[in-house]
């Protein structure tokens, strides 16, 4: 707690302290008050119509907690509010009018509620907005509805897992000072659009995520000119045409996930990615993927963490070179039927391995290094090791696996009217697609507090006491 000079409470900061209970309206008597963090707590129940006699607030933090009820219309008379975060609570209904007035908001947290309607509301409060956090709700927008040039100092805007339809505007991928696009887990449609770097001299768009939608068409070349870009997710769509070689030049990139597009033209692992030295997870899943592994490729990303070739039509052998991968801790090459050899003592001796998944390939032999080996083990290993009646032995001898598939080929069986009880096992996948949630590489500004946005001190502007 923090009081001005004449002694008036100004500021309230008790995030984290296992508070419990409701909000009292007693705190709508602090006239004076322009700081209340109430985040991360137990806090349950509907707000109290009290705050709105709160009219100096510029910070009201009340993110997860478990309050209830519909958003409040008072909430408009904060003219001066800067940051609201109400993010990951319990509250519905839609974004009042009456928020109109909070044309001081420059960071606003709804995510992870209930909230659904439109956005149009929000653009009469867009002058000074730089954080739009919506993600998780049911939030119904058309995008090429709302008029996203009047967000011109927007830097982080989060749509994720919403029921946003259609097109992605033009209007939206060329605000100038865009940082963070998300927009995954949604029913977009249409063709990807062509995103171009606005700025040579101060390039900002770092995370781009669009994974779970319906986008069709190529990727145009000019996505090669966001060379600020860190994380690039276009998995699960419905995209189409080569990988263009261009995006080569994103050598700041360390998350880059083309998986799950099917329908791209058939094309080998790309030869640009040697470029890209700094990729700490690669997804290439299901992305008609053929030929052989790159080992001059694998060579160059000594700091992949996941490594993710799943259900493609890769052939030849495991590059020893994968043994030089000494950060990675899922490997994924299963779901590759041509995949042949042996499994290099190399790679089963990597040291951080979690994962390990070779079903469904053709390889043979044993995993005798991997399994009777002094280093720790993989979470889950994943082989053809199982007894099949059709086969005098299996491809492979694994003692440790605790996935153990048959060889057989599950399409032939099926056109012959015949079932095996292991089918289940072709079905499983360890490891989809990591977002967000998993690699924390983006950290939202309102949730760290640490003066990036703005400061406490700032917002109180005045000298203070502790009591």
């Amino acid at each position: 707690v923090e009081c001005n000079e004449d002694n008036n409470i100004v500021a309230i900061n008790m995030p984290s302290n296992h508070v419990s209970g409701s909000i009292i309206s007693e705190l709508g008597l602090l006239s004076n008050l322009k700081y209340l963090a109430l985040n991360h707590n137990q806090l349950g129940g509907q707000l109290p119509d009290a705050l709105g006699e709160l009219t100096s607030l510029t910070y009201l933090a009340l993110q997860y907690n478990a309050l209830t009820g519909d958003l409040a219309p008072w909430i408009g008379v904060y003219s001066d509010l800067r940051l609201l975060g109400l993010s990951n609570n319990n509250f519905g209904g839609t974004i009042p009018y009456q928020w109109n007035s909070l044309e001081s908001l420059e960071t606003l947290g709804l995510d992870d509620n209930k909230i659904g309607g439109n956005l149009t509301t929000l653009e009469s409060v867009a002058d000074n907005l730089q954080q739009l956090y919506l993600g998780n709700n049911d939030f119904t927008q058309v995008l090429h509805q709302v008029q996203w040039d009047k967000f011109f100092k927007l830097q982080e805007l989060d749509l994720s897992s919403n029921h946003i339809k259609g097109t992605i505007p033009t209007s939206l991928v060329k605000l100038s000072g865009l940082e963070v696009l998300i927009l995954s887990d949604n029913s977009i449609s249409g063709k990807l659009p062509e995103i171009r770097q606005q700025s040579s001299d101060d390039p900002t768009l770092k995370y781009l995520a669009l994974q779970k939608n319906v986008i069709t068409g190529t990727i145009h070349p000019s996505i090669g000119e966001l060379d600020a870009l860190i994380h690039l997710d276009l998995a699960n769509n419905s995209l189409m045409g080569s990988i263009p070689h261009q995006m080569g030049s994103m050598t700041n990139l360390k998350y880059l996930f083309l998986s799950q597009n099917p329908q791209f033209e058939a094309g080998g692992i790309p030869q640009f990615l040697l470029k890209l030295t700094d990729l700490e997870d690669l997804s290439l899943m299901k992305s008609n993927r053929v030929g052989e592994i790159p080992s001059n490729v694998i060579s160059k990303l000594t700091n992949l963490v996941l490594l993710d070739l799943e259900d493609n039509d890769l052939t030849g052998n495991i590059p020893t070179t994968i043994s030089q991968l000494t950060n990675l801790k899922f490997l994924m090459l299963n779901r590759n039927q041509d995949l042949s050899g042996i499994v290099p003592e190399g790679v089963q001796q990597l040291p951080r391995l979690d994962i390990f998944m070779i079903d469904r390939t053709s390889l043979e032999g044993d995993l005798n290094t991997l399994c009777s080996g002094t280093q720790r083990k993989p979470e889950v290993v994943g082989a053809d090791c199982q007894e099949d009646p059709d086969i005098d032995t299996p491809l492979m001898s694994c003692s440790c696996c605790n996935v153990c598939c048959s060889s057989y080929n599950a399409n032939e069986d099926a056109a012959q009217g015949l079932t095996n009880t292991t089918s289940e096992c072709r079905d499983k996948v360890y490891i989809g697609q990591l977002d967000p949630e998993w690699e924390e590489s983006y950290q939202r500004k309102e949730y760290q507090f640490d003066g990036r946005t703005f400061s406490k001190s700032d917002i109180i502007n005045s000298t203070t006491t502790s009591p």
